[in-house]
């Protein structure tokens, strides 16, 4: 396998990177707070429509991940969970539901799988071009262990259903489907302890 590596700014208009069927990232996360006005201009000029109130910088990484990606591409990312919960990001998530529905949806609250992260970390797995029908929504509580244990579930899973979310409830995590209209119905993204 040959790989060529090259160091340059992904969110860049000049930057044409090669299209990759699977795209595993942890973008940056920074706040508008926190944005230089640089920064602010090139979010405005890569979210385009999608643009809102104050967004994260991640959303601009997952939005180019999107654009690049071929049909069939997969892109799995961590963001901040104010971005699946967000008003500011509402129809950002609307345009990914219909460009690349998601596989799964995760709020992971226990802290010990990101001893160092400053906000609340969420994952998103994105399918481009897909016409999903479900979603899977995981939840983890703060407890210690509990995102290590839901991630251990997701591994060993076959299909949640309601009867599981149903037993999950006085668990400190759960693993639920919603279907794709059943999210589009919800005001956010954010995955909860029961339906």
């Amino acid at each position: 396998i040959d790989v060529e590596l090259k160091v340059a700014d992904f969110l860049d208009p000049e930057f044409a990177p090669t299209a990759a069927d699977v795209t595993i990232m942890n973008p940056p996360y920074m706040s508008w707070a926190d944005l230089s006005k640089d920064q602010r201009r090139q979010l405005r000029e890569v979210l385009g429509s999608n643009y809102r109130g104050r967004p994260d910088l991640s959303m601009a990484f997952v939005d180019r991940a999107v654009a690049i990606a071929p049909e069939g591409g997969v892109i799995a990312t961590l963001l901040p969970v104010g971005v699946l919960a967000g008003e500011y990001a509402a129809k950002w998530r609307s345009q990914l539901a219909n460009t690349a529905p998601p596989r799964l949806i995760g709020s992971l609250g226990d802290h010990s799988l990101f001893r160092f992260a400053i906000v609340n970390v969420a994952a998103l797995v994105l399918d481009k071009g897909a016409t999903s029908k479900s979603t899977t929504m995981l939840w983890s509580s703060e407890v210690a262990g509990a995102a290590s244990a839901s991630m251990r579930a997701l591994r060993r899973r076959r299909d949640f259903g309601i009867a599981d979310a149903e037993t999950a409830r006085e668990s400190p995590w759960a693993i639920y489907n919603l279907t794709s209209s059943e999210l589009l119905d919800r005001p956010t993204w954010l995955p909860a302890p029961g339906l």
